[in-house]
Order: structure tokens, then C-alpha cells, then sequence
């Protein structure tokens, strides 16, 4: 697939436009683009927009909850089986609310140990500024 946009007249014109002009910003806006379309409609791209603050793991998690949020909300529960069902979505949401806690503490752990790494490398390297810097984020 990418074979074959490369290779397709519009992008060799713009190459040979990009070479003769010497501009290779020319090519990246091309490229760019191109993947920009072809990413749009990535689902775990797209929780990533929706969730900017947090990891992809995170925003995958944060996605699914809104989505069993949102079956839970729109489903009739008339039935004996609706009832059953609607249980059934409010275990799952209690078990992703689990694992969302876990992850956010797993990664806040993670985030706090590679500060304090960092700290320890510029102190050894004698960099006060990184130091400070570390010191800093660590603090928030």
C-alpha cells in the first residue's frame, strides 16, 4: 500500500518538484499529510485526542469506559434480561475502574523512578540545572 503511493504520479511530481526546487520541507508536508489520513481513523489515535494527559494505555482503558458508560446509559432495561445485562456492564466498569487505578498508580510509580534516576545522573555528572530541573517535576 505505501508501494503504491509512493509510486503514484501525484507524489513523483511532487518529488521532482521537491528536487528541482531543493526543498525537502516539500516532501515532509507530503508525507505528513498522507499519514495524517491514513491515521484519522485509528481508534487507539483517537483516544489518544480524546484523553490528551495520559498514556496510551490509559486512554485505551478511559475509552472503553466511556463506551460501556455509554451502552449503559442508551440500553432499555424492561427485561429480566436487560437487568442481567445492565449487572453485567456495571461489573465490567467496576473491574475497569481497578485496573484504570492500577495503571495510573503503576505509571505515577514509573514516572517518580525515572525522575529520580535522572536526578542521581546529573548529580553525578555535576548538571544543576537538570538537577533542579528533576527536582521539580518530581515535587509535582
Amino acid at each position: 500500500e505505501l508501494d503504491c503511493w509512493a509510486s503514484s504520479t501525484a507524489v513523483q511530481k511532487i518529488a521532482d518538484m521537491a528536487k528541482d526546487q531543493e526543498n525537502p520541507g516539500l516532501l515532509w508536508d507530503v508525507l505528513n499529510g498522507a499519514l495524517q489520513d491514513k491515521l484519522s481513523g485509528w481508534t487507539p489515535l483517537a483516544s489518544l485526542r480524546l484523553f490528551p494527559g495520559e498514556s496510551f494505555e490509559v486512554s485505551r482503558l478511559l475509552s472503553w469506559r466511556e463506551e460501556l458508560r455509554n451502552e449503559l446509559k442508551n440500553a432499555p432495561f424492561s427485561t429480566s434480561l436487560g437487568s442481567f445485562w445492565k449487572r453485567s456492564v456495571q461489573k465490567k466498569l467496576a473491574c475497569l475502574k481497578v485496573q484504570l487505578q492500577q495503571r495510573r498508580k503503576f505509571e505515577w510509580s514509573e514516572r517518580q523512578c525515572s525522575l529520580a534516576r535522572q536526578i542521581v545522573t546529573a548529580s553525578k555528572a555535576g548538571n544543576s540545572r537538570d538537577v533542579w530541573h528533576c527536582s521539580r517535576a518530581l515535587a509535582h
